[in-house]
């Protein structure tokens, strides 16, 4: 069984219902859930029938997961040499979501306090109009790290005082 994000619904996650049915979970949908059932067949689910489903193997969920800490982001931007790097002591949070429909998509954020983060040869103005493609390189603890080439970044926009907010678009390298 796998988890993502805290969500028991992962493709490949099997379910069962109250008459002892098993559902194996495929994707999300605008109404709901679609699911494969042990003959083949797909049936799509409302959340009101997708809450009476019980994960099997539930007693995984309880499994703590360790997700390293984020040491850094560094965020290139086409046709920089330097790049635009958010220290752990400015992040204040990181997260990546998967397109339902298109698992290698992804859309994602970064927010950070600008108090701490070196701005280099980057002006603010260019930050905040910057709308073109890069690439996203997120640094773990433990010396891994995930890439993201952005098919779009949207230009950082303050959400509080000194607060920044910094969107991607991207597909996973």
């Amino acid at each position: 069984m796998l988890l993502y994000n805290g969500s028991k619904f992962v493709k490949g996650n099997v379910f069962e219902d109250p008459r002892g049915n098993k559902f194996t979970f495929y994707k999300n949908t605008k109404n709901g859930k679609l699911f494969t059932m042990e003959n083949g067949v797909r049936v799509g689910l409302t959340e009101g029938q997708v809450n009476k489903l019980k994960l099997l193997n539930e007693d995984t969920i309880t499994k703590k997961i360790e997700v390293p800490k984020i040491i850094g982001i560094d965020i290139k931007f086409d046709f920089c040499e330097e790049k635009f790097r958010i220290l752990e002591n400015s992040l204040k949070s990181f997260n990546v979501y998967i397109d339902s429909d298109n698992q290698n998509h992804f859309i994602g954020y970064v927010c950070f306090d600008m108090k701490n983060v070196t701005l280099g040869s980057f002006t603010l103005e260019f930050l905040k109009e910057y709308q073109k493609s890069g690439l996203v390189d997120v640094m773990f603890e433990d010396m891994t790290g995930e890439q993201y080439k952005t098919v779009w970044i949207y230009g950082i926009q303050n959400i509080q005082d000194d607060i920044y907010l910094f969107l991607f678009e991207s597909k996973k390298e």
